[in-house]
């Protein structure tokens, strides 16, 4: 049943606005201009996945942690160098000028030739133990920056999500502020005209919230998310394989006091012009030279006096390696830790979302009776305009409690490991959707 609006109001003519309607007026300015100012930012807004495929291939961050990776991954290459055969060629030519200022029954005048040379030259490594434990040092070394870069990777979807997000939420924020200076106004207009008209005590405001599935962690547990951690972490793969370098390090400088010995094999040519005669009536007969070597040996090398350097270089080494085994645990305390905080980080943020949803539902409610008062001559503008600007208030805050809801699971699967591109696809689908 419609009911009329009684005619017990207090009239304001339209021609003399109080100082209550003058405040009104300004702020309905303010939010009709700061709409215009950041409603442009908005009118292109690109989805969570179309920023993140941006970020691939723009993002100066990640592009400084890729060239990063490969600079580091090719430590391994510079260590199976040391294993394998090295092979070189070398040549040189010279111009030698003779002439003879003592015996001249051989010649008396300036002789002039060319000698050249060349050669080729093989070292294969037979026994290098050091250069063994350099190569497995490289190795690991190269797997730790690998789990660096998949980190880095990780962590761009955190910055990316965070940055898209806090926009996200400034354009709700603007929609709701749009719908209240839209309400405010009417409020207003409707105050100033006295009309009469059918009020309906159903709320005619819109809800701006997502429907994003608010659930808990699966897993539920917070010790299943620190196996996970222990077991996918790239900040802990990380250091396992750097305290990993370090040993193989430590015993590379070890055994570097232990002799080398290398085959080798070389081939060397040289030609010359030079003297192969000689006849006592007509002097030294000139013609060319030509010797070739061929050259084969087993080198052994066996570094024993070094001045102490040796000495200390595996002290250092083995101080190093016993650093990389406490960052090794300092690391695995540090990711333990991180993962039950962003573990309970998420139950709180759903509790958060839960309660913001309750406060939501009462204060729909309670505007709904309020608007009834209000047609019934029981409740003042003044109420009316609260009770609306705090169920806009409540629609502003579960649309933030959603948000860190969302960046606060993407941060658990960050703490874990488990993070992924797809992560970011499947929240992106929610969202257009």
């Amino acid at each position: 049943m419609v009911k009329k609006v009684t005619k017990n109001y207090h009239v304001i003519p339209n021609h003399n606005l109080t100082q209550e309607e003058h405040l009104l007026e300004k702020f309905a300015s303010f939010l009709i201009t700061l709409s215009l100012l950041l409603l442009g930012s908005f009118a292109h807004t690109a989805t969570l996945a179309d920023v993140y495929e941006l970020a691939l291939t723009n993002d100066p961050q990640l592009k400084i942690d890729e060239a990063t990776f490969n600079a580091n991954k090719e430590i391994k290459n510079k260590a199976m160098a040391g294993l394998l055969p090295k092979f070189s060629l070398r040549a040189g030519t010279t111009w030698n000028e003779n002439k003879n200022t003592e015996n001249t029954s051989l010649f008396t005048d300036t002789q002039g030739s060319n000698s050249n040379y060349y050669s080729a030259n093989l070292i294969q490594p037979i026994f290098r133990v050091d250069t063994w434990f350099q190569f497995s040092q490289g190795k690991a070394l190269g797997e730790a920056a690998e789990a660096k870069f998949a980190l880095s990777q990780q962590e761009t979807i955190i910055r990316i999500s965070n940055i898209y997000f806090n926009l996200l939420k400034a354009k709700k924020n603007l929609e709701v502020a749009r719908l209240e200076e839209q309400s405010i106004k009417k409020q207003r207009d409707r105050t100033k005209r006295l009309y009469e008209e059918g009020v309906s005590s159903k709320s005619e405001f819109q809800d701006l919230n997502d429907d994003f599935p608010v659930s808990k962690p699966d897993p539920v547990e917070q010790d299943q998310w620190a196996d996970l951690a222990l077991a996918n972490s790239f900040t802990l793969k990380a250091s396992k394989l750097n305290a990993t370098a370090a040993r193989k390090n430590s015993q590379a400088k070890l055994a570097s006091h232990f002799p080398d010995i290398d085959l080798v094999a070389s081939i060397t040519q040289n030609n010359s012009r030079g003297i192969v005669g000689f006849d006592p009536q007509n002097g030294a007969t000139f013609g060319p030279n030509g010797i070739e070597q061929t050259r084969y040996s087993l080198e052994f090398n066996w570094p024993i006096v070094t001045g102490g350097l040796l000495h200390a270089e595996r002290r250092e080494a083995n101080a190093l390696a016993e650093q990389a085994d406490q960052q090794e645990l300092l690391t695995e305390r540090f990711v333990i830790r991180d993962v039950k905080t962003k573990f309970t980080s998420v139950l709180t943020n759903l509790a958060n979302v839960n309660a913001r949803k309750a406060s939501l539902e009462s204060s729909n409610f309670a505007l709904k009776a309020t608007m009834v008062g209000y047609e019934e001559n029981t409740r003042n503008i003044v109420d009316l305009l609260n009770a609306e600007k705090n169920y806009f208030s409540a629609q502003r805050d579960l649309i933030a409690a959603k948000y860190d809801y969302i960046i606060s699971t993407l941060e658990l699967k960050l703490a874990s490991g488990i993070l992924s591109p797809a992560d970011i696809y499947e929240i992106s689908g929610y969202l257009d959707s």
